[in-house]
């Protein structure tokens, strides 16, 4: 192998706030084989000048991509990994923070030549309250299957996110992340670990997402209708593949858990609260509530029979909850 193993990515807008603690969290990886990537996608904060002040006396081998204008973070994404050279290709963003070991950590699932993804654990910070939670994506160390990792992905087992991924760069260039404004990463990921062969799972916390109140997930303009596109990309990949037979009940699962309940806490957290609105509820029925609560998830049934049948009082309950556990960080995403 004559290029890198890893390809290190961060496309980044704006983000001026975070950047000193994004380089420097970047100047301490700990790997003898990576290159870095960085796309400013279109700043108008000074971004730009300091990465170019950066880029002068930076001793990591690296590329600096200027777009003129926005793109998105899925287009700039994707032109980064048209630019990389690694093997495979390790997704950061530029508010969160990582463990110096991780690219080490992740590199140590690449056991055998036909593992296409690695993940690791993470933990979610919530900036206003301190409060944190575990995203618990490898409880052990295993390797598995594609189809059975986007089993995982269905059933809310494994999360969407990029950032505690490692991705043989041979599926990104074969499967690009699609042009959405939010959630490109659930989607692409979806398409990415049915393409792969296998999957390894390293556990250990190594990545840290720091959820700030300007992110996309949480601005004003978050739009949850891009979660309505996960799920139609979803029920694409289970029928090209013919795993509905196998899949049918997770792709049931996933379009509530990962649709339906974060539409329905945006809707019901606005001004306008129309029910209307919130997709999938319509066509709940008690023989499916029923199914689903026998296989075992309690807590979604629970929320799905709630907004079927008593949307407001679940509207409540949630604006109650989310205020105390993520202060006045507006809701959206799925996690």
């Amino acid at each position: 192998m004559t290029g890198p193993k890893i390809s290190v990515i961060m496309p980044v807008r704006n983000g001026l706030k975070y950047l000193e603690n994004a380089l420097t969290g970047i100047e301490s990886l700990e790997f003898d084989s990576w290159e870095l990537i960085i796309v400013d996608d279109g700043s108008t904060d000074g971004t730009a000048d300091v990465l170019r002040d950066w880029s002068r006396s930076a001793s990591i081998p690296h590329l600096i991509i200027e777009n003129a204008a926005t793109c998105g973070v899925a287009i700039a994404r994707n032109a980064a990994v048209a630019e990389a050279s690694g093997e495979f290709v390790w997704f950061v963003d530029g508010d969160d923070s990582w463990s110096s070991d991780i690219l080490f950590h992740l590199w140590s699932g690449v056991s055998c030549s036909e593992v296409d993804m690695v993940v690791c654990d993470a933990r979610r910070v919530v900036a206003k309250t301190g409060h944190t939670s575990s995203i618990q994506d490898a409880p052990v160390r295993e390797i598995i299957a594609g189809e059975d990792a986007l089993q995982r992905i269905l059933r809310g087992e494994l999360q969407g996110h990029l950032w505690n991924k490692l991705i043989r760069r041979a599926r990104l260039e074969k499967y690009p992340f699609p042009a959405m404004r939010a959630h490109s990463d659930l989607a692409g990921i979806i398409r990415l670990v049915v393409a792969s062969r296998r999957v390894a799972a390293v556990p250990g916390e190594k990545y840290f997402y720091d959820v700030h109140d300007g992110s996309i997930l949480q601005s004003a303009d978050y739009k949850w209708e891009n979660l309505i596109q996960c799920a139609e990309t979803a029920e694409e990949v289970v029928e090209k593949n013919d795993l509905g037979s196998r899949l049918n009940d997770d792709l049931r699962l996933f379009t509530w858990s990962h649709v339906m309940i974060p539409a329905a806490n945006s809707v019901l957290s606005g001004a306008n609260r129309d029910v209307s609105k919130i997709p999938y509820r319509a066509n709940i029925t008690p023989p499916m509530i029923y199914s689903s609560w026998r296989r075992g998830h309690l807590a979604i049934t629970l929320k799905a029979a709630a907004l079927r049948w008593s949307p407001q009082i679940y509207g409540t309950i949630y604006r109650r909850h989310h205020a105390k556990k993520w202060g006045s960080v507006r809701p959206g995403g799925t996690n």
